[in-house]
């Protein structure tokens, strides 16, 4: 798995998940793995790791784009300087990224998002092309984003744990930041974004979308839900939502095995059955 991970090899991933697949400890090893890298640098060695920061959109300004994102990117990234250990090097990435965007995102994306981190990669700044597969939704739904940060250390992979005053002071800044970007895009400022505490990846996938699931029911309604493995992606789990709406609308999103592992998809579908029951609907669609 390490050297499959290490050579971005999406392939040999594929087939250690066909190998180990029906082992839950092995999916949460792969997620916990996935987003984690290291590297040595002169007599030194580089431990790097993915951190996504979860944000949710609640009003119908959405996400904040790149042109809002120019304006807050500096405080943001002070922020974030603020929240993780001083000793820590720090990469913020440009942008909201879309959790569209983030649930298409192989193994080798990972990898490529990492390889920025290292001085010895020529191709570290080079584009990663992915398709994302958009999630319809009714104008009033909220939207789940992440911003994305490499994170470096000397000392393996961090484990932070920092004080609850410290986390409640970087979510009510940097969420006011972010709503005062989407004010410009014509949403309400007060409260149009909320964030969470950046988390290692596969946790923060989680997290962000046990939220947004139910900033979703309390916004439109979820009056049911089925789940269902894709018949072209052996990674993906498709989850068909019904949704409340006038329109009695569906939606389709999909989660990775590979990024947020058995206990991830346990986690989301029982904080989903929390709200909706199971439906077994020959309409929806799979």
């Amino acid at each position: 798995m390490n050297l499959a991970q290490t050579q971005s090899d999406d392939s040999a991933v594929w087939r250690f998940m066909q190998t180990h697949g029906a082992s839950a400890q092995a999916q949460d090893a792969l997620a916990e793995h996935l987003a984690k890298s290291r590297f040595q640098h002169g007599s030194r060695t580089v431990y790097t790791q993915i951190y996504l920061l979860p944000v949710l959109a609640t009003e119908s300004g959405g996400l904040p784009g790149l042109e809002a994102w120019q304006q807050v990117r500096a405080a943001v990234n002070e922020a974030i300087h603020h929240w993780f250990p001083r000793s820590a090097g720090l990469v913020l990435f440009p942008g909201v990224t879309p959790y569209e965007w983030v649930a298409s995102w192989t193994p080798r994306v990972f990898r490529a998002h990492l390889r920025r981190m290292d001085p010895h990669e020529k191709d570290a700044a080079a584009r990663v092309e992915f398709a994302a597969r958009a999630i319809v939704l009714p104008a009033e739904a909220p939207q789940l984003g992440f911003i994305v940060i490499g994170c470096s250390t000397h000392t393996q992979w961090m484990q932070q744990r920092p004080d609850p005053g410290k986390t409640v002071r970087f979510k009510n800044v940097v969420g006011q930041v972010l709503s005062l970007a989407s004010a410009g895009t014509g949403a309400s400022p007060g409260d149009s974004c909320r964030v969470w505490a950046p988390l290692p990846a596969h946790a923060a996938i989680t997290d962000g979308m046990v939220q947004w699931l139910q900033c979703l029911h309390a916004r439109v309604g979820i009056a049911g839900y089925a789940v269902n493995p894709s018949t072209v992606d052996r990674d993906v789990i498709e989850v068909t939502l019904q949704l409340q709406d006038e329109a009695g609308g569906r939606t389709l999103f999909q989660l990775r095995r590979h990024q947020v592992g058995h206990q991830g998809i346990a986690t989301v579908l029982a904080g989903l059955h929390a709200l909706a029951p199971t439906q077994v609907d020959p309409g929806l669609p799979h």
